[in-house]
């Protein structure tokens, strides 16, 4: 949660005010003979010194672990249940609070500890009831214990012992013997509920969730696109009343403003060189769509658009993605190599957690979990290694349901194939208060169409009210279906080669990544496997040209029974490869197949009997031109190694910059070319002091000589090409969020939206193409500039104005905000440093300021770490283009780990991650991964076999079977 300047100074005063009551009991005596010392000859890691024996109740064995220097625990049982015992209590022994803010977050109950200082708690809450994901993991934990498939019963008994490790901690917790550092404490309540299998479950569902719910990309895409057919597209024509001939000149701009054409094109492997099923043949006869009455549209976003950091889109926030890659043996010293980082929210501690669990004779597997879920999401077993990315397969649709009182019986009823089905309905009660000190109580009640989903609730000033007459929008999802992820996790530690971790990914239901993975046999894999819903042949009808108001699944669609799924994707049909010619493989979130290369979607084939379609809701591709690029380079230049993969994943060039700079540069390079120079530049130059010019051209000079690197060059060693660097930097990305508003900015308003409100990730295409592809635009050029009249502004009728002009005019912008005492307060450029304004904070997942990193905001921002990078690079450090506040820390490398096998034929893996494994201010693992790693850029090689544990171990901790 971003939390506000106002709540942090609640909260100080709410801590002030308690005295002692928070403060946490005091630890226990060292000296305690519990505690151990001794050697131990039957543990593996005898060699360390005890710290902690542990009695552990249901235990079949003693259990052993190990903390090394990096602060992983590694776990040694005789057991998987022993194993996920031992995981669960040395992760609330660490994370205790986090796991507690977590499920409350998952479950829907997060304004139960900070709704009193923040009410839009409540709002994430209200949502996340909506999802319904707490009684949905209820049902697939039901089905789990059912079952008598072996694994099945493996995942149960390790759900509930996981859960039984947890406890102990909760135990001590509620006891008053649970004692991090107190700032950790702040708003947790003093007596915790018991863990269970259905908190893991929900988390783990909450994390698939948000990696593949696209419902608001749907939304403001039909109201972008909606608004732009009838504003532009349909505007009344030459002879009639309401003729304007602003809009008429915009005839197209639907095409424009709805630019699905990515900005980088490389895909993972293109539709032809893919082992999908695809085939070229024909489209369905197209179906008309519908109208959404904007009132709807203006509601769902209000319900669902809350994106600042924390809440139910918690893992896809703006930015939110991820890179992998593969690459063979062929091309590097004879191994496989697997490289990934996930890009998620930034929190301390991390969202994921290092963990090792290794069960002599059936699994040892090391990586990061997701914090609250035992076992590992992203890793290795020794034999194969997987990295993955979300790879946005369309998996929801949003219905437009025609509404009205049911014929026979009470209530109303949706329309439906010729018929009428009943609404179902149901009341959630909201508790709302501070460190689960309940101060009132909100009820709130959800419908339902029962063949769609849940229906968006009508939205008023934070609050689900009634709903009034008229149309709604539902919501169809897979992942409101019962699902068995875990399943396919279990498999994929067991795997012994990529065949059977690409087979285990065919458990998956929903959440879909791009999977990569390498073994030690040289062998690489990809593979996108989920449920991908098979619509009718009618939803995929819709064309820019020919059939510009037919349907599509990334447009809201009829509720009427004309769409509906049928079915699923054949698994066999989902983009995968294995061992693929070229010898690498990559992936970084956007078009994995190239369906979208050419702006046009449903003319790849057919498969199962309907068009080809997997999504339209990808990233611009920027990341993923760039990392193929650069592994393309390294492949040709001879053998490529894990220092060169680590050197691509910490690559900060500008990828938008790399595409938008030589634009830029030749359209402020018209103040001294007349022959270039339209005429609204020539009276715009009249108008302006000549001091301006100069500080354009000053301003130009630095972006022509501008390497593309983004240092953040503060520190007074920054050489003077950094220093000029991150001039040129600051220069481009200031005047990016102008040039958005001056180019696009009133089409974005004529049709009802803010720019600044819209992800750059669906602004940036557009804008590019003005500059850098204006014979692509659909609206066309104006005659009087030969430019794409997008960039005329509408609120001067009486004139047209160039692309250049507005180029000009945002960078005159920029410079007097660069100038202001917002900034540097200096109109010297030599000072303008990226770092001054590019700085990364970790904030805290429990609103404390004393627990960010470096430390806490004040009136005067955050005094944070400088960062090289801007939006969209490799390294991601994104702040957007949508405000003038560049300091980052919402989105991030999660995660940077690669691996391939060691001299012993078994696999290795070196990581970096954000933060520290311990949530206490007072252990030496509370930010030292963050410091000597993450910042630094280095990768550490994280122990895996018992002697390399030992010699990188601090401590070791026993589990013995209570008696």
């Amino acid at each position: 949660m971003k939390y506000s300047l106002l709540l942090a100074a609640l909260l100080s005063a709410l801590l002030l005010g308690c005295g002692d009551n928070l403060e946490p009991a005091s630890p226990p005596d060292p000296s305690d003979p519990d505690a151990g010392s001794g050697p131990d000859t039957s543990s593996p890691f005898a060699g360390l010194e005890l710290a902690l024996q542990v009695d552990g109740a249901g235990l079949d064995g003693p259990v052993h672990a190990a903390r090394d220097r990096f602060g992983m625990m590694h776990i040694s049982a005789s057991t998987v249940a022993d194993a996920a015992y031992a995981q669960g209590y040395v992760m609330a022994k660490d994370r205790l609070y986090q796991l507690e803010v977590m499920r409350r977050l998952a479950s829907g109950r997060l304004a139960e500890l900070v709704g009193g200082l923040d009410p839009s708690a409540l709002q994430s809450d209200q949502e996340m009831r909506m999802h319904r994901l707490r009684p949905v993991a209820e049902l697939a934990y039901d089905e789990l214990a059912k079952s008598d498939d072996p694994i099945d019963a493996d995942i149960v008994r390790m759900l509930e012992r996981f859960a039984d490790g947890i406890n102990v901690i909760i135990d001590e917790h509620n006891a008053g013997t649970y004692a991090p550092d107190a700032d950790t404490a702040q708003l947790i309540p003093a007596v915790l509920e018991p863990w269970t299998p259905i908190d893991t479950l929900t988390l783990s569902r909450f994390q698939a969730l948000s990696g593949s719910f696209t419902v608001l990309e749907e939304i403001s895409a039909t109201q972008r696109y909606q608004g732009a057919l009838q504003a532009f597209d349909n505007a009344p024509p030459l002879g009639d009343p309401n003729y304007n001939p602003l809009l008429d000149a915009r005839r197209g701009a639907s095409r424009d403003l709805l630019r699905l054409t990515p900005v980088g094109r490389v895909a993972t492997m293109p539709l032809e060189n893919s082992d999908s099923a695809a085939t070229k043949t024909a489209a369905a006869t197209a179906q008309p769509s519908t109208f959404v009455p904007p009132e709807l549209l203006r509601n769902a976003s209000a319900f669902l658009g809350r994106r600042d950091g924390f809440g139910a889109h918690l893992f896809r926030q703006p930015g939110v993605g991820s890179n992998n890659w593969v690459v063979a043996p062929e091309h590097s010293a004879g191994e496989a190599i697997l490289a990934g980082d996930p890009h998620l929210v930034m929190y301390n501690p991390s969202l994921l957690y290092p963990t090792h669990l290794s069960v002599p004779g059936i699994m040892d597997v090391q990586g990061v979990a997701l914090a609250g879920v035992p076992g590992v999401l992203l890793g290795h077993n020794g034999n194969v290694a997987w990295a993955a990315t979300l790879v946005v397969h369309d998996v929801n649709d949003v219905y437009l349901e025609t509404v009205a009182a049911c014929g026979e019986g009470e209530g109303d009823c949706v329309a439906f194939q010729g018929g009428e089905v009943a609404i179902e309905s149901r009341t959630e009660s909201f508790q709302i208060g501070i460190a689960g000190q309940i101060a009132s109580t909100v009820e709130a009640t959800y419908e339902t169409v029962p063949h769609h989903g849940p229906i968006i609730p009508t939205f008023e000033e934070g609050r689900i009210v009634p709903r009034g007459a008229g149309p709604v929008l539902s919501i169809r999802y897979t992942g409101y279906q019962v699902t068995h992820e875990l399943r396919a996790f279990y498999r994929m530690w067991l795997a012994k080669n990529v065949d059977e971790a690409m087979s285990a990914t065919d458990y998956l239901g929903f959440g879909a990544l791009n999977w990569m993975f390498i073994d030690v046999e040289g062998h690489i894999g990809w593979s996108t496997s989920a449920l991908v819903p098979l619509r009718s042949a009618a939803s995929y009808t819709w064309h820019p040209l020919n059939a510009p108001t037919a349907a599509a699944p990334f447009f809201i669609l009829p509720g009427n029974g004309g769409f509906e799924w049928e079915g699923f994707m054949d698994r066999a049909n989902l983009p995968h490869a294995v061992d693929p010619a070229k010898g690498f493989l990559a992936s970084a979130n956007s078009d994995p197949v190239g369906a979208m290369f050419d702006g046009v979607l449903f003319n790849d084939g057919v498969v199962e009997d309907r068009p080809f379609y997997l999504s339209a809701r990808y990233v611009p591709g920027l990341r993923m031109a760039r990392i193929t690029r650069l592994l393309e380079e390294r492949i040709a230049a001879g053998p490529v190694d894990l220092d060169q993969m680590a050197d691509i994943q910490h690559d900060t060039l500008s990828t938008v910059g790399e595409r938008m700079r030589p634009h830029l540069v030749a359209a402020l390079g018209v103040l001294d070319d007349a022959d270039r120079r339209t005429a609204d530049v020539t009276a715009w130059m009249a108008t302006v002091d000549a001091a301006l010019l100069d500080q354009i051209r000053s301003a130009r000079a630095y972006l022509d000589g501008w390497t593309l690197a983004t240092p953040p060059a503060v520190a007074d060693t920054a050489s003077e090409t950094e220093r000029a660097d991150s001039t040129a930097t600051t220069l481009f990305n200031v005047w990016m969020h102008f040039y958005l508003s001056y180019s696009l900015g009133d089409e974005f308003q004529a049709i009802g939206q803010d720019i600044y409100q819209v992800s750059p990730f669906e602004t940036l295409g557009p804008a590019l193409a003005l500059l850098e592809e204006p014979e692509t635009v659909a609206s066309g050029l104006a005659a009087t500039t030969g430019q794409p009249v997008l960039c005329d502004s509408m609120g001067t009728p009486a004139s047209v104005e160039s692309c250049d002009l507005m180029a000009l005019m945002a960078m005159q912008d920029a410079l007097a905000w660069l100038s202001s005492d917002e900034a540097f307060g200096s109109d010297d450029m030599s000072t303008w440093r990226w770092g001054a304004l590019h700085t990364f904070t970790l904030r805290s997942i429990i609103p404390n300021p004393a627990l960010e990193l470096p430390g806490p905001v004040d009136e005067n921002g955050s005094a944070g770490y400088p960062m090289p990078g801007d939006n969209f690079t490799i390294n991601p450090t994104t702040a957007g283009y949508n405000d003038l506040d560049f300091q980052t820390g919402l989105v991030g490398a999660a995660k940077r780990f690669l691996a391939t096998p060691g001299t012993d034929g078994r696999l290795r893996a070196r990581m970096a991650l954000p933060g520290g494994v311990i949530f206490d201010k007072s252990s030496e693992h509370y930010s030292d991964l963050l410091e000597n790693y993450h910042l630094a850029q280095e990768h550490y090689s994280v122990p895996f076999t018992t002697a390399e544990i030992v010699e990188a171990g601090e401590e070791r901790w026993q589990f013995d079977p209570a008696e």
